[in-house]
């Protein structure tokens, strides 16, 4: 190879790896606008513990909104959710986005931290006020404002072939999740874990996969009950595998090299105004 067509291969390389960096930071450019410093930074979106699947259905759209606010791109109008800024310090509020979804029931409420990049249950607040202690899963970080303390439990579950779902979750939810507090969060029992999961998939899954979404609304629509089936089970454990083949399928091997590597695994293809508020309000 002569120097002429070294030099032009490495023009062609540093080209690239502009373009790509150029990109990148165009693909981060919604999260850094909407970094969160304080309380009050995180929006709420609330949902009543009788709620039926419209008002299910509305939460979830509204929550497909904000996602819309942090999307990098849509593909076939579906938001692909947000990727995690590079930060030296590795402080979380500097890296994610967080909302909240806030139950409330009659006597209690409870309000669940979700991740942006990949819509994770990472929290709770028993008491529903956003000031006094969030209960996180011991994998995942969360904004270093929130006064917090480390469940014995991580993110993942298991076979959800066995969980029911639907029809009175959420007061279940509120339940279970209300009781906890610092003396006993270290309690484990097969009711919190259960509840933590059904958590999961009620409030993460039905934004991510539409399938699970359908099956939980029409659940709660026909006032039932039912075990996660063993086909939304296996989806919902390779999500990010139907995340990124759909992504390449709809647009094609080019468009990866075009947004952040850690979208392909995020297509929020469940998700679906948003109304704003803020978790010191306490509305």
């Amino acid at each position: 190879m002569s120097d002429r067509d070294e030099k032009r291969k490495l023009r062609e390389a540093r080209k690239e790896d502009a373009d790509m960096e150029r990109a990148q930071e165009q693909d981060r450019a919604p999260v850094r606008k909407h970094l969160q410093r304080r309380i009050e930074d995180i929006p709420v979106y609330t949902i009543l513990e009788d709620a039926d699947d419209r008002a299910f259905y509305k939460l979830l759209t509204q929550r497909r909104a904000r996602i819309f606010e942090v999307a990098s791109i849509t593909i076939l109008g579906v938001p692909v959710t947000p990727p995690e800024l590079p930060s030296p310090a590795g402080v979380t509020e500097e890296r994610l986005t967080f909302h909240a979804v806030k139950l409330v029931g009659r006597i209690r409420t409870v309000l669940l931290l979700l991740r942006e990049t990949d819509m994770y249950f990472v929290a709770f607040n028993p008491s529903g006020d956003p000031t006094s202690t969030w209960f996180t899963f011991d994998d995942a970080p969360i904004p270093t404002f929130l006064n917090q303390v480390a469940l014995p439990y991580d993110g993942r579950y298991g076979d959800l072939t066995k969980l029911e779902i639907g029809y009175y979750c959420v007061t279940e939810i509120i339940d279970v999740l209300s009781r906890y507090n610092s003396s006993n969060v270290t309690v484990k029992t097969n009711e919190r874990a259960r509840v933590l999961s059904c958590t999961a998939v009620m409030f993460s899954e039905t934004m991510r996969l539409g399938d699970v979404q359908q099956f939980a609304m029409r659940l709660l629509h026909q006032g039932e009950r039912r075990c996660v089936p063993r086909l939304l089970d296996k989806k919902i454990h390779s999500w990010g595998v139907y995340g990124a083949y759909g992504i390449r399928h709809l647009s094609g091997d080019h468009i990866l090299h075009a947004i952040d590597k850690t979208n392909i695994r995020k297509l929020s293809r469940g998700c679906i105004t948003q109304r704003k508020k803020n978790l010191k309000s306490g509305d």
